[in-house]
């Protein structure tokens, strides 16, 4: 899971406009987050990476106000 995430980081966060990327669960697997700055059409689930599945959360931007 680690490997999968270090070694595509930076492609689903440029692919998907996201403000980060994280290790989570949904239900009893473990699944990389998407964290998105805000809700985009057309991102249906399931999508897997290199057999991991994603999980796509609106969080908003992240940083200080």
């Amino acid at each position: 899971m680690r490997a999968v995430k270090r070694a595509r980081e930076e492609a689903l966060i440029a692919q998907y406009g996201a403000v980060g990327l994280g290790i989570g669960r949904q239900g009893d697997d473990y699944v990389l987050v998407v964290y998105l700055p805000a809700a985009r059409e057309g991102l249906a689930e399931p999508v897997f990476v290199d057999g991991v599945r994603l999980k796509f959360e609106v969080t908003g931007r992240f940083g200080v106000q």
